[in-house]
């Protein structure tokens, strides 16, 4: 298993020497070309308006009773002091439009309740050259945008008109009309933010992506005279040209605006360049088990609430079996899962408590070797026999189209049961384990939008913003490690959780119970005649064995554990000579192994610096609160450098832990 930071560097190296600029090609999160001397243009051409009697009409839908809406549109007058020359959309007594007042003053209205609400004056020194407009409304705000920069807002009025006119012209106002040229006629029904503003004003339709595509309605280049496949997203065709507005496919004589040199060239990030990395899953025996919590469950056996599910895969060729992604259960539960057929397509389900009992759905896109998806899931609780009709599945930021409604046996609701939270296997189908890599994972207890998934899948925990993060349950980055780095266990007891490297959940919250301290020994006693207790210049923990082997013990009175809490533990080892050490953790002096029994052979480049850790993540008992560790396995006339012994209380969030058998 390659886990994280040390994958990406060693694959960095690797992918550099063989495929040189291409790599860094595939790999760049944002590329501004300076050094290219040649003028870039925002596509060919544009439709030129000769001010008089000239529009463009375009279906009703594609504006008239929109809840929220984005238009923009590149414009450029034919001369200064044209009133009421730069129009961009409207009819009659309700509009979406830019004008020109005098050779330097642009106003901005929007016709909300009958009534006109100005949003904003600005001026500019030459109006002759091409300008971007937008403006935007939420349901509440009207904001205005002139070349990317915010111009001003306004709250005036409480709706769009929808009766007693329509909203259908390109170039035309009433009796006023536009006199130069426009190109790029766009409107979504949502309202865009500055930075997506920024984004796609420089663009055509072809480099638009992830989020920049999400309601988008309709897009004009106005680049040609054929009304017939005018709208490139194939909605809206322009349905008549009045008085013939004519087309100019030429880059030259200003047809069309002029890049800037620090555009943005760069394609959309993948999940290794969002975060550190990713997780590789051998196929076999790997997997993160993050435990049973009441927040990894969604019934209650009578009723279903709602949840979704985000992650990035990618697998090689060759693969044989279903390739599981997320799934709750066990041998004898199942409450959900989310993986890849044996077709490679997408499928989606919840149980009624047993496999047999599903509703969910099976995706139509046959998803690609070595290669990055997104993929989420949402359901929004529905439950019952209808439960699927509540679900959707989303690929690349995409709707995914469903090629089966999966409908086996009576459905009522899943079951909170005891089934762990895998990533990467169902332990109810023996050898059902993924093959591949895995990163950013994401569980939310709401149904996130299409708009919300196709801007989360380019970012990491941190860069999510506050409404995003709105109830979310867990973030599994799997791009570092977190606790600890190699394990070794042989446990007596079934109540014991499995032991391995710890993966964050971002969304989580842990408190430090026991801190490293060795500037005393108070904490520590040597638990035989074996062995003596020093400390070194680093002010590491020494256990020295002289006459067999020797053990320390952390005194009972340091920490109590509260009961059916869970915990994570962690035993950071700087050197020594000795071979081989053990942890083991109990829930009381030396009794049969409650939580833990793991040996750790730490390299010989262990250090201060740089130590090997084992780490163990358990769940304390439901009744006796004392806490026994055990640091032992040190042989005669060898030593054991210890850094540091930590526990954890997980306070919130569910810390998994990434098994490589």
């Amino acid at each position: 298993m390659r886990f994280g930071l040390s994958a990406t560097l060693s694959r960095v190296a690797t992918n550099i020497k063989t495929f040189g600029v291409k790599f860094l090609k595939d790999n760049l999160k944002i590329f501004f070309d300076f050094k290219n001397t040649d003028l870039e243009h925002v596509g060919t051409g544009s439709a030129n308006f000769s001010g008089g009697s000239q529009s463009l009409v375009i279906p009703t839908a594609v504006l008239d009773n929109a809840a929220a809406f984005t238009i923009m549109a590149w414009a450029k007058k034919a001369a200064l002091g044209d009133a009421d020359g730069l129009v961009i959309c409207g009819n009659a007594s309700s509009g979406f439009y830019y004008r020109s007042v005098n050779k330097i003053s642009i106003t901005a209205s929007v016709a909300l309740d009958g009534s006109n609400a100005v949003v904003t004056t600005s001026t500019f020194d030459d109006t002759t050259d091409w300008m971007h407009f937008a403006l935007t409304y939420d349901g509440s705000t009207i904001k205005s945008y002139v070349n990317g920069k915010s111009q001003a807002t306004s709250t005036s009025g409480s709706g769009i008109v929808t009766s007693g006119s329509t909203i259908n012209r390109i170039g035309e106002y009433g009796s006023a009309y536009h006199h130069g040229k426009l190109k790029n006629f766009a409107v979504w029904h949502r309202a865009l933010n500055a930075s997506e503003i920024q984004n796609v004003m420089f663009k055509t339709y072809s480099e638009l992506q992830g989020s920049e595509l999400t309601h988008l309605q309709s897009w004009y280049a106005l680049e040609s005279s054929t009304l017939s496949g005018s709208d490139a997203t194939g909605n809206n065709d322009i349905t008549s040209n009045l008085n013939s507005v004519t087309f100019t496919d030429s880059i030259y004589g200003g047809n069309t605006p002029t890049k800037p040199r620090g555009a943005d060239n760069s394609s959309a990030a993948l999940p290794d360049q969002i975060g550190n990395g990713s997780t590789s899953f051998d196929g076999t025996d790997d997997y993160v088990n993050c435990g049973d919590a009441d927040n990894l469950s969604f019934g209650n056996e009578s009723s279903d609430s709602a949840f979704s599910w985000s992650a990035w895969i990618k697998f090689p060729s060759g693969i044989t079996d279903s390739n599981f992604i997320i799934s709750k259960d066990n041998s004898s539960n199942v409450e959900y899962q989310l993986f890849l057929n044996t077709d490679f397509k997408i499928n989606a389900r919840c149980h009624d408590g047993a496999l047999e009992k599903q509703r969910g759905l099976t995706g139509t896109t046959v998803l690609s070797a070595n290669t990055w998806h997104h993929i989420a899931w949402t359901y929004d609780g529905t439950g019952g026999d209808n439960a699927q009709s509540g679900m959707n599945i989303y690929l690349n930021g995409a709707l995914e189209a469903v090629s089966a409604e999966i409908d086996a046996s009576s459905y009522t609701a899943m079951h909170s049961t005891s089934a762990p939270l895998y990533i990467g296997l169902t332990d109810r189908i023996s050898d059902k384990t993924f093959k591949g890599n895995i990163a950013q994972v994401g569980l939310w207890s709401r149904v996130l939008t299409q708009e919300e998934i196709q801007s989360i899948n380019q970012k990491q925990y941190s860069e999510l913003t506050t409404s995003e993060k709105t109830n979310i349950v867990s973030w599994w980055g799997l791009d570092e490690v977190f606790l600890g780095s190699n394990t070794n266990t042989n446990s007596l007891s079934s109540t014991r959780y499995e032991t391995g490297q710890i993966v964050e959940d971002k969304a989580g919250t842990l408190s430090t119970i026991l801190v490293d301290n060795y500037d005393n020994l108070d904490n520590w006693e040597a638990s035989n005649a074996n062995g003596s207790l020093s400390r070194n210049a680093d002010g590491n923990l020494v256990i020295t064995a002289s006459g067999g082997s020797a053990r320390a013990n952390l005194k009972s009175s340091v920490v109590t554990l509260e009961t059916d809490t869970m915990y994570l533990a962690e035993l950071a080892v700087a050197g020594g000579t000795d071979t081989s050490i053990y942890l083991r953790l109990d829930d009381e002096d030396y009794g049969a192994t409650k939580y833990a029994n793991g040996y750790l052979t730490p390299n010989s480049a262990a250090s201060n610096t740089d130590p090997e850790c084992m780490s163990v993540r358990f769940k304390s008992d439901s009744s006796n609160t004392g806490f026994y560790a055990q640091i032992g396995n040190i042989d005669d006339t060898k030593t054991a450098i210890i850094k540091s012994f930590k526990l954890y209380k997980i306070v919130s969030g569910n810390y998994g832990v990434l098994t490589d058998a």
